[in-house]
């Protein structure tokens, strides 16, 4: 299911005003069975195209000064060709990720980290195995400008909440990274206090956003 969204998605987000975006694009995974493709967050939500989600205008969106958090998945984290065809158009000079960064406003990349997936228990959630057993998801830190920054582990655990809900933690980091910044949360699964949010909820096939009060 290919999701489509109107020639101007932010239109009722408030441009330029943003110090960070966390922003976590439905990609199109590759799997390898017809039983990957029914558990994908693909089957649950939909994807867009790389050319879809490189053209989003999240530059209008951001502060002369700013941090994109862009969350990504490891197979995807470099160009490694289409499974199904036997890896046809593989290239690991590409990076979906690193389009995004160029196209959104020549980002610079900084740097990056992981979040180690948990489930309630505490134990280790694991997901598909190819040749490593996923248990935790990449993202890159791109720069606009020279924003500042208190420096953070790149590295901590979060529990998993079900396809493309991102974990607690993920917004505690970014807090933390820029505290007092005025954030947006792109492709998001539910409003959150202290952020803007933009993206598709739960059993409601239209965009909604929630915008906090002006500061």
């Amino acid at each position: 299911m290919t999701l489509l969204y109107a020639p101007e998605p932010f239109d009722q987000l408030r441009a330029g005003t943003y110090d960070l975006a966390l922003i976590d694009p439905p990609w199109k995974n590759q799997n390898r069975s017809p039983k990957g493709e029914a558990k994908s967050s693909v089957a649950q939500y939909g994807y867009m195209e790389f050319e879809e989600i490189y053209a989003l205008p999240v530059r209008d969106l951001l502060k002369r000064n700013s941090v994109i958090v862009l969350c990504c998945t490891w197979p995807l984290f470099l160009n490694g060709g289409d499974v199904k065809r036997h890896y046809k158009g593989h290239n690991s000079g590409e990076s979906p990720q690193g389009a995004c960064l160029k196209r959104w406003g020549n980002a610079r990349y900084s740097t990056g980290g992981a979040w180690r997936k948990l489930t309630a228990s505490g134990k280790l959630r694991r997901g598909t195995a190819y040749r490593l057993r996923s248990v935790s998801e990449p993202f890159i830190i791109g720069i606009i400008g020279s924003p500042q920054t208190i420096v953070q582990d790149n590295c901590f655990d979060g529990i998993v909440r079900g396809h493309s809900r991102k974990p607690e933690t993920i917004f505690a980091f970014c807090e933390r990274l820029m505290p007092g910044a005025r954030r947006v949360e792109l492709f998001s699964r539910a409003p959150r206090k202290g952020w803007d949010t933009w993206g598709r909820e739960p059993g409601k096939l239209e965009t909604v956003v929630h915008l906090q009060a002006a500061a």
